[in-house]
């Protein structure tokens, strides 16, 4: 998983804009470029602090990884 991560960081900080529109047509299907570049600048326009991952999925995965280091957290107390 390391390596798709450092991967999508170099693309993501060699062009973000495209990087944008390929993961909206990848999740959407669409491949008209005028079609995904409208929606990246609006995304960039109205939408400029906005994360491309659902807020649901951001929530659960933040409350997992919580849950992990409370879990974490225990295991290290019962060791005392």
């Amino acid at each position: 998983m390391l390596k798709m991560r450092e991967k999508i960081d170099t693309l993501m900080d060699q062009d973000y804009k495209t990087f944008v529109k390929s993961f909206i047509s990848l999740e959407t299907g669409i491949e008209d470029d005028r079609i995904l570049e409208q929606v990246a600048e609006e995304f960039f326009t109205t939408m400029p602090y906005s994360s491309l991952v659902n807020e649901d999925l951001y929530r659960k995965a933040s409350s997992l990884e919580q849950r992990k280091e409370i879990n974490e957290f225990e295991k290290e107390e019962v060791k005392y």
